[in-house]
């Protein structure tokens, strides 16, 4: 249903033994993973020096979803990026070279396997439900370079917008506030054309989503979240959040560099104990 305004993406969706798999201790790459030699680190490395290499009969097979991913690298002959159903795996963009773009099934394994979100979009996204109770989906998008300027998050509340944030806040854009109130027209209007009511067919009234505006003025869907405190409020407090509603809807945009947040992805740019051997030495 939103195939005309989404980035192109293809997803399938994934059992209990490969969330299972997320939820395991280390970092094992599939049998069928060309490079994937076994683990890559784990906490149960130490003192096994004397256990003999079995690594690959404890290597998980996933035969169904590896053949989906290198058919759609090979299908499209572009690079994908991954996400579950709500995160994306941007957290653990060090263990791929500082992206998320992915050209090979590793890359998609590796950035899964070592991303704290998502584990907790695995544990923690929808409170109050169970995972066998949620089924859960692997989406491949295909990679676009997209001028992170021209991102943008809407809060929806009571089937209505509530608030616009630009989206990312470790940059000031001087041209998004002169043209805020044009940008936030065009947002409203595409969320009344194109989303309102649409999303998980009608049945909530409360989620997040992000946009993204290209060079010739068209909106594009870019994901959902969900409308809790944990998704990111940006420009926004989660408690101011609660008090608005969808009478006048507010763009925010940083207006001077002092108003620059910190990258709230900065602490995931490499493992603690990584950056800890790599000062000492």
């Amino acid at each position: 249903q939103f195939r005309d305004v989404t980035l192109k993406s293809v997803f399938i969706e994934v059992d209990g033994q490969f969330i299972d798999y997320l939820r395991s201790d280390g970092v094992i790459l599939p049998q069928e993973v060309e490079g994937g030699d076994g683990v890559e680190w784990s906490d149960d490395d130490v003192d096994n020096d004397d256990d003999g290499d079995d690594s690959g009969s404890l290597r998980p097979s996933f035969p169904q979803l590896t053949e989906f991913i290198t058919s759609t690298l090979a299908t499209w002959g572009s690079p994908v990026f991954p996400k579950l159903n709500w995160s994306a795996p941007k957290d653990a963009a060090w263990v791929n070279g500082g992206t998320m773009k992915c050209t090979h099934a590793k890359d998609v394994y590796m950035l899964l396997k070592s991303s704290d979100f998502i584990m907790h979009d695995v544990d923690f996204a929808l409170e109050g439900g169970s995972r066998q109770e949620f089924n859960f989906s692997l989406i491949l998008r295909k990679w676009c370079n997209l001028h992170r300027s021209m991102e943008f998050r809407c809060f929806v509340k009571n089937d209505d917008v509530i608030a616009v944030s630009q989206r990312d806040v470790t940059q000031c854009y001087p041209f998004l506030k002169e043209e805020r109130q044009d940008t936030l027209e065009l947002l409203l209007n595409f969320f009344r054309e194109k989303v309102r009511g649409k999303f998980a067919g009608g049945s909530l009234s409360e989620y997040v989503f992000d946009t993204y505006i290209d060079k010739r003025r068209r909106v594009w869907l870019v994901d959902f979240n969900v409308y809790h405190s944990t998704t990111d409020a940006l420009l926004y407090e989660w408690s101011e959040l609660a008090d608005l509603n969808g009478d006048r809807p507010e763009l925010r945009v940083l207006e001077e560099e002092k108003e620059v947040r910190a990258d709230p992805l900065a602490s995931y740019r490499a493992p603690i104990d990584t950056v800890q051997l790599a000062s000492s030495s």
